[in-house]
């Protein structure tokens, strides 16, 4: 894969912003545009699972992973706003979270990969069963 550079219009803060103004329960339809407009323009191929694969460089020994969902209780977007260093939900919005956990972690893979950075990332497909009780806390997964 070719290092590729930001498009000169395009602030990774600014990036972190849009991406988390999209709640994403597992399986959602929100979680799915997500994928479409984050993961998928990065080069990324579903394995058999759904999950996201992105390799950068040749024989890479370093393994990144993040995860497409969020712990919303209900798919759609939502009101953020900057105050000061800190990103937060807008003062009326009704969301019971940020969804940082883990737009930051995708949003951080995504910049390795636009940097170049030889790893191997994958970004796992949480609609599965297993995930979705142990993002939603209904059962303990070891």
């Amino acid at each position: 894969m070719k290092k590729r550079h930001h498009n000169s219009n395009e602030n990774p803060i600014s990036t972190l912003y849009k991406m988390l103004e999209y709640k994403r329960p597992a399986g959602s339809k929100t979680m799915h545009e997500f994928i479409n407009r984050w993961i998928k323009p990065l080069g990324a191929k579903p394995d058999k699972a759904n999950n996201w694969i992105v390799r950068v460089g040749k024989n890479s020994r370093v393994l990144w992973s993040s995860h497409t969902d969020s712990v919303h209780s209900s798919g759609g977007m939502q009101k953020i706003v900057i105050n000061g260093d800190k990103i937060k939900l807008a003062k009326n919005e009704t969301s019971n979270c940020l969804g940082a956990d883990c737009a930051t972690g995708v949003w951080i893979m995504r910049e390795m990969i636009l940097a170049g950075t030889t790893s191997k990332l994958i970004i796992t497909n949480t609609s599965n069963q297993t995930y979705r009780d142990w993002e939603t806390d209904r059962k303990s997964v070891v």
